[in-house]
């Protein structure tokens, strides 16, 4: 090898030795021979939540907010309404066996206000003086129910006395028009439980909801449906007969908040289905509190500076609601909840 290709040989290895150091840089120490590379730079991550000055989390501080409640217990206003039909004897019959025990386990609880919308004379007859219940919270309202007209009887009850009849409601009850806008109280929300072995027509799940929330010409709140119905399989194994499913009443139940249920209007015994409606109105009647900021965590919730169980209340999307079992104070009158969480 001459002396010119010994040079390039020198040169080409001092090339490739500049190449493998990891410094960025040859090994010339940044001489005119170094090679420079660009550094990798690695993401910066954002951090989320309060820090301090040395960047380490800290958790907001926890955050007290104070309700006063005008009473010791939740507020709801029911109302039957029973089809009288021929075919509806034996559910009449179960209406009238449990509607006392049922009225009086709901008052025991809550602050209730009940109607039954059915005649005492015509069809099969009920009448809840008979029941033996007679208050100034309860309240009968003489009108035949038949079989496809429950909810548009409930629609003129609820439609205010002076407001034009809607069309969809049928003209001959034109007579019951705001019968339940003055005996139930404003503000409180109603629960709808219609007894029928038939489905509805002219008002149904399409527009019952939308009568009532008309606030110019009904009570203008979203009402709780409930119902003893007739549903796909309750003629099955011979259990008794229906004229249709009820599927207008298990639209609204469905779409009622909480969900409510339709029961099977051909089981023999109705008792387990009037203890969940009795269940399904006390939850109904739950005392909700709108917190100021959304909560982590809620750290402690005290009625009249006493600490409720975690069981009594349950918080979702801003919410807190407690039971009004936890509400309830020997004296009545104004009590203050207080709510501690962490935002």
């Amino acid at each position: 090898m001459n002396r010119y290709g010994l040079l390039t040989l020198v040169f080409v290895h001092a090339l490739v030795g500049c190449s493998d150091d990891k410094t960025g840089f040859g090994s010339g120490g940044g001489g005119s021979g170094a090679t420079w590379k660009k550094p990798v730079v690695e993401p910066v991550k954002r951090m989320s939540g309060k820090r301090n000055s040395a960047g380490e989390s800290v958790s907001a501080s926890p955050a007290k907010d104070t309700f006063n409640v005008a009473q010791s217990a939740g507020k709801v206003d029911i109302v039957w309404v029973v089809d009288q039909s021929g075919s509806m004897k034996t559910e009449t019959t179960n209406v009238q066996n449990n509607l006392k025990d049922f009225i009086s386990k709901v008052n025991a609880r809550i602050d209730a206000r009940h109607a039954l919308i059915a005649s005492r004379t015509r069809g099969l007859a009920l009448d809840i003086d008979a029941l033996g219940i007679a208050s100034e919270k309860v309240k009968q309202i003489d009108q035949e129910v038949r079989s496809n007209d429950a909810l548009s009887i409930a629609a003129s009850a609820f439609t205010r006395p002076d407001a034009p009849r809607n069309p969809a409601v049928a003209s001959r009850f034109a007579g019951i028009q705001g019968t339940l806008v003055d005996f139930f109280r404003p503000g409180v929300r109603p629960i709808v439980v219609v007894v029928t072995d038939d489905n509805a027509e002219g008002v149904d799940q399409t527009n019952f909801i939308s009568i009532l929330e008309d606030k110019t010409n009904s009570i203008g709140i979203k009402p709780l449906v409930y119902a003893f119905a007739g549903l796909e399989n309750s003629s099955a194994a011979g259990k008794c007969d229906i004229a249709a499913v009820g599927t207008a009443y298990s639209e609204l139940a469905n779409a009622s908040t909480p969900k409510a249920e339709v029961f099977d209007i051909c089981q023999a015994d109705w008792t387990e289905s009037f203890k969940k409606l009795t269940e399904g109105i006390f939850v109904a009647a739950e005392n909700s509190f709108r917190l100021k900021k959304p909560a982590a965590k809620i750290l402690k919730v005290s009625v009249n500076g006493k600490a409720i169980d975690a069981s009594a209340y349950t918080y979702t999307a801003g919410t807190l609601t407690v039971r009004p079992e936890a509400l309830e104070t020997a004296g009545g009158g104004t009590i203050q909840v207080v709510v501690d969480y962490q935002p």
